[in-house]
């Protein structure tokens, strides 16, 4: 996979791979943001349930970090160069990946390089005026079971300060998900429980894997739907870490962060059926292979 499409074919070096956990910690949740959210389109892009090259629809939401607050926008009430105007940023996202997938089937990692780019074409003075930006591209019919499937990044723009660094995007964190996957499942210690499959809903993000499996949204919903079917755990927590196993072992590859060790999956498990009183209860848990080694050896 070619990382130098994630900064538009700039011969300048290819970004540093971080973890989510990362990402999250770098994030500027202080600054201000410009963010276009849903940007719905039809495109020739990602795979459809089947795992075939098919057009289908496609929601895409960006959100801009400002590296300097609003100061001159807000006091003259004009949209000027310390902000970036959201129509414009959603016309050239829409029109770069309508251009894009015109040519040619876009993988997930070619999609997110023409967003990242339409973004950089937008910012006032490039990425000089950003200090980061997240980009979530949503097939809503990419799920067989669920809400959807999809890859959100994070991406990081070099500073000012940084003058011998001649990177564009000097941090990239990719996630693949599966959002809110419904299947009926025998699972719980009440006696009633025991006697019939109840909905058990499933999200799941996975992170600092191999970037040639970022399309494998597809498949990783089929190996852990059939272990669900197949299983009859009394509780959630027995579930979510095998599945996470089973998740982890598909993702078995090498990796854009070795230094990050292993890749690493969050798995969310709700049973709306549980309590009458409450939507659903829910766990959530966070596992890499690090965790079975270190079992393994205590």
């Amino acid at each position: 996979m070619d990382d130098e499409r994630f900064i538009h074919g700039a011969n300048l070096g290819a970004p540093n791979f971080i973890t989510e956990l990362e990402a999250q910690s770098l994030w500027p949740h202080a600054a201000d943001k410009v963010a276009v959210r849903n940007l719905s389109l039809v495109a020739n892009a990602g795979f459809d349930i089947w795992g075939r090259k098919k057009e289908q629809p496609l929601q895409i939401s960006v959100t801009l970090a400002i590296r300097a607050p609003f100061k001159t926008a807000a006091s003259s009430d004009k949209v000027d160069s310390s902000t970036v105007h959201y129509g414009t940023l959603s016309k050239n996202v829409l029109r770069a990946v309508s251009t894009a997938s015109s040519k040619n089937w876009l993988d997930e990692w070619t999609l997110g390089s023409v967003i990242s780019a339409a973004i950089l074409e937008t910012a006032p003075k490039k990425n000089e005026a950003l200090e980061a930006s997240a980009i979530d591209v949503h097939f809503p019919k990419g799920s067989t079971l669920g809400a959807g499937a999809g890859v959100s990044w994070k991406i990081f723009y070099r500073s000012p300060e940084q003058v011998d660094d001649r990177r564009t995007i000097v941090k990239l964190a990719p996630c693949l998900y599966l959002r809110d996957v419904r299947v009926p499942t025998l699972i719980g210690v009440n006696s009633n429980e025991r006697e019939k499959k109840q909905v058990v809903v499933l999200n799941v993000w996975v992170d600092n894997f191999a970037i040639d499996l970022l399309d494998e949204y597809y498949d990783m919903e089929s190996w852990l739907v059939e272990l669900m079917e197949k299983s009859s755990f009394e509780t959630l927590e027995a579930l979510a870490e095998q599945l996470a196993l089973k998740c982890l072992s598909g993702f078995d590859a090498p990796l854009p962060n070795p230094q990050a060790g292993y890749p690493s999956v969050r798995i969310r498990l709700e049973k709306p059926s549980a309590v009458p009183l409450a939507d659903a209860p829910m766990i959530e848990i966070s596992r890499t292979w690090g965790y079975w080694a270190t079992a393994e050896s205590q």
